[in-house]
C-alpha cells in the first residue's frame, strides 16, 4: 500500500493550513488553552461540509471539490463558520461558571461570541455563494466569463460544432 498522498489529500492538507492561518489557531497564540483549538480532522470535516453545502445550493451548476472550488476565500469563510458553530456547541455543552474565594470563573463563556461570528460568516458565505453561482451560471449560458454575450460568441460554437 502506497503512503503517497493523493491530489485530493494534498489539497485538503494545504487548505487545512490556510484555514488555520486565517483563524490564527496556533498553540503558542492560544494562551488560555495552550493548544490548537481545532484539530486537522475537524477542519477537514468543516471544509467538506462547506463544499457539500455549496454543491447542493441552487442553482445546480455541477459539483465542486477541494481541487476545483471556485473561490478560496468563499471556502475559508464557510469553513470558519462551521468551525465556530462547532466550538459554540462545545462551549454550550461544557459551560460551567463557578465562584470560589471571591473569584468568579467561567470556563466556557465563548459560546455566544462564537455563535454570533459563525452566523455572521455563514450569512456572508450564503450571499457570496449565491452571487458566485449565479454569475457562473450566466457565464455558462452565454459562453462568456463576464456573462456578457457577444455576437462573435457563436463563432466558437460553429467552429466546435462544425469542426471548422
Amino acid at each position: 500500500m502506497s503512503t503517497e498522498l493523493t491530489t485530493y489529500e494534498k489539497a485538503l492538507e494545504w487548505f487545512v493550513n490556510k484555514v488555520r492561518r486565517r483563524m490564527i489557531d496556533f498553540d503558542h497564540l492560544n494562551e488560555l488553552i495552550g493548544r490548537q483549538e481545532q484539530t486537522d480532522s475537524e477542519i477537514k470535516n468543516a471544509i467538506e461540509d462547506t463544499i457539500d453545502r455549496y454543491n447542493t445550493m441552487p442553482p445546480p451548476i455541477g459539483s465542486s471539490t477541494i481541487n476545483d472550488f471556485p473561490s478560496q476565500d468563499l471556502l475559508i469563510t464557510g469553513t470558519m463558520s462551521r468551525l465556530l458553530e462547532s466550538s459554540a456547541i462545545l462551549h454550550d455543552r461544557n459551560h460551567l461558571g463557578y465562584s470560589a474565594a471571591g473569584m468568579t470563573v467561567d470556563t466556557h463563556s465563548m459560546a455566544a461570541s462564537y455563535r454570533s461570528k459563525a452566523n455572521e460568516l455563514w450569512q456572508k458565505f450564503e450571499q457570496q455563494a449565491d452571487e458566485l453561482k449565479q454569475a457562473l451560471n450566466i457565464a455558462d449560458i452565454t459562453g462568456s466569463p463576464t456573462g456578457i454575450g457577444s455576437p462573435y460568441g457563436v463563432m466558437g460554437w460553429f467552429s466546435n460544432t462544425l469542426s471548422i
